[in-house]
């Protein structure tokens, strides 16, 4: 597992969830994570990638993160968006978790 190093630049909640927007190494890309909660901490790197299509090629070390700040590990929902993909995800977002 790594610690994300890159800036975080949107915290946002969905239905319950929390969600972590961070910029990537590449220009204009962005990572999508969401934290793990009490029904979902025990799901691996492996669990993740079946769930998720997309990220079959990811390694394990990049699907489940620290994230400073945070108390809590987070997995990766969507990796390397662009601006308009994150835009249509971050609309959905509230910024109170209530």
């Amino acid at each position: 597992m790594q610690t994300i190093s890159y800036p975080q630049i949107q915290k946002g909640y969905k239905k319950g969830n929390t969600f972590i927007v961070t910029k990537t190494e590449t220009e204009g890309q962005f990572n999508i994570y969401q934290l793990f909660e009490e029904h979902n901490d025990y799901a691996t790197a492996s669990d993740i990638r079946a769930a998720q299509s997309s990220l079959k090629n990811v390694p394990d070390e990049e699907i489940i993160v620290s994230i400073p700040g945070e108390d809590r590990n987070a997995f990766l929902v969507m990796n390397h968006v662009g601006i308009h993909e994150l835009n249509s995800f971050t609309l959905t977002l509230n910024a109170d978790p209530s």
